[in-house]
């Protein structure tokens, strides 16, 4: 791992209140056996999406299920399923016009 960050702008409006379009993510890239859990926010490589950010609703041992925290975002169901194989990076920061705060 060349540079073990990433660092995000947001676009949308999907992640309201924890995240605001514009904002930037600072996150941690993760690998197959890296600790996810339930609530975390994390940036996903999707196949038919693009790179998205959204909330770890459930897991197994291979998928991950996920979804924005505002109520006009994307359903889960049509997300689907996630590989851990997809995950980019746990989101750790949010850098926004009024500061820095974890997530």
């Amino acid at each position: 791992m060349l540079f073990p960050f990433t660092l995000r702008r947001i676009q949308g409006r999907s992640m309201l209140k924890a995240l605001n379009e514009g904002d930037f993510v600072l996150g941690r890239r993760v690998g197959l056996k890296s600790l996810i859990d339930v609530g975390d926010v994390i940036e996903i490589s999707h196949p038919r999406l693009g790179n998205i950010v959204k909330r770890v609703i459930d897991f197994d041992e291979t998928h991950i299920w996920v979804k924005g925290d505002a109520l006009n975002s994307i359903a889960s169901s049509e997300i689907g399923p996630i590989s851990r194989a997809t995950v980019v990076a746990k989101a750790l920061w949010r850098i926004s016009p009024r500061g820095i705060r974890r997530i």
